[in-house]
């Protein structure tokens, strides 16, 4: 399965400034630097993430990674019930 990093820019009044996610938790993070438009900011961030990045709407980026995010939980809680012994449902 590949792991994509997701990212998106808020505009301000003077800069851009570009958030993203990556696996497996996707906490949502800002990338250093405000820039002059979005094409600046995405060759940026291009050359300094590896792998495969995808670049979302605000909205759909913060609902992907709502999603992604409480699944990854999820999981989480499901692995540590294995763990202590306790049945799961899969």
């Amino acid at each position: 399965m590949k792991q994509i990093t997701y990212y998106t820019f808020i505009a301000g009044k003077k800069a851009y400034i570009l958030k993203y996610a990556q696996s497996p938790a996707y906490e949502t993070k800002l990338f250093p630097g405000a820039f002059d438009g979005p094409g600046e900011a995405s060759q940026q961030f291009k050359k300094t993430i590896q792998g495969q990045v995808e670049r979302l709407s605000e909205k759909a980026f913060d609902r992907k990674v709502s999603e992604l995010a409480n699944l990854y939980r999820q999981e989480r809680a499901k692995l540590a019930d294995w763990n202590s012994g306790r049945k799961i449902r899969i």
